[in-house]
């Protein structure tokens, strides 16, 4: 699952808020105890802000798809060895 973090600040002397950072966390639900798979309840997004968030998210997860293939193409080419050690 994909959670989308929104962290917000105040400044106390003006009471301004301001946007201090955002991002996207994902997690991965395991199964239980008896090895069953865990149910979550659907999320429907509501406002303009969650529906922008949510129409990203087949884009997001192509991009980490990728991300993550490169990754392991990455690691199968690198070694430990230090060439000048020897």
């Amino acid at each position: 699952m994909e959670i989308f973090t929104k962290v917000t600040g105040e400044n106390l002397r003006t009471g301004e808020r301001y946007l201090a950072a955002t991002c996207f966390l994902t997690f991965v639900a395991l199964p239980d105890g008896n090895g069953q798979k865990v149910s979550l309840p659907k999320i429907v997004p509501e406002t303009v802000e969650e529906k922008f968030i949510n129409s990203g998210y087949e884009e997001r997860r192509k991009k980490r798809r990728a991300d993550l293939d490169y990754q392991k193409q990455l690691h199968e080419h690198l070694t430990i060895e230090i060439p000048w050690a020897d």
